[in-house]
């Protein structure tokens, strides 16, 4: 029996990727498939680490993005062709069955939970 449902998009594996057995690529392994995959210029990375260095607590990865050097696509096609996982798009993911519940605008600001649409009934997070 196949766990693939009619509606999983083709790239969807069958079976569900074993997390234990993942093996978590550092920065310098994902800088270097960005260098070969995703047109990183290998100058722009080099100021990208200088800048690391000089503010503290600053992620490389993050840095590049908000640097516009790599686009979050092209980090996600990175992390998912590192850990040999499928990268699910945001439009082939199943809408949710149930609607969420109504949430208070307290709960959203203490979980720091943001809607991204609403309607008469409810909000959509």
């Amino acid at each position: 029996m196949s766990l693939r449902s009619s509606k999983m998009p083709s790239f969807m594996p069958s079976v569900p990727v074993d997390v234990s057995r993942l093996l978590i690529p550092d920065a310098e392994q994902v800088c270097a498939w960005l260098i070969e995959n995703a047109g990183l210029k290998t100058t722009d990375l080099e100021r990208a680490q200088r800048l690391q260095q000089e503010s503290e607590g600053t992620e490389l990865l993050g840095l590049l993005t908000r640097l516009g050097l790599v686009s979050e696509f092209e980090l996600a096609r990175a992390w998912a062709a590192l850990l040999q996982a499928p990268l699910l798009l945001a439009d082939a993911v199943p809408p949710l069955l149930d609607p969420l519940p109504p949430l208070t605008e307290r709960f959203m600001r203490h979980y720091q939970v943001v809607p991204v649409g609403w309607s008469d009934q409810a909000f959509r997070c």
